[in-house]
């Protein structure tokens, strides 16, 4: 597989990025969008077995004071660890400045996307 993968989902302002590196086994993601891309939270996701659920995981986020990312980074880490069965580090900084709640929802919709569109492409690339 190739070791670095990006995707995007939206464009100008709502666009979202998600780039990884695979390292190892594992899966490194960076998602950012807005027009403060930044690192506002990272999680750490482990696939774990749950009987009669197959794959789950379990995940631990750390988010910066004042930053909303924590939320994104957690559920998008946690979907990608069970679509992939791989460790996933996500860190997560999307930002507008005075974002309506439109555009929140569009975003959260964007980075959804993207990392679906990763899912996907790492699905078929991780031996």
């Amino acid at each position: 597989m190739k070791k670095n993968v990006s995707v995007s989902s939206g464009e100008g302002l709502l666009a979202v990025t998600a780039e990884a590196s695979c390292i190892g086994n594992d899966i490194l993601v960076c998602l950012y969008g807005g027009s403060r891309p930044h690192i506002g939270a990272a999680a750490l996701a482990f696939p774990c077995q749950d009987e009669g659920c197959g794959v789950t995981a379990w995940a631990s986020v750390l988010g910066a004071p004042g930053h909303r990312d924590d939320t994104v980074a957690h559920r998008l880490a946690m979907n990608l660890c069970k679509a992939t069965g791989r460790p996933v580090c996500m860190t997560a900084g999307i930002h507008i400045d005075h974002a309506s709640g439109e555009e929140i929802a569009h975003l959260l919709r964007n980075a959804e996307d993207a990392t679906l569109k990763l899912a996907a492409l790492l699905k078929g690339a991780l031996p």
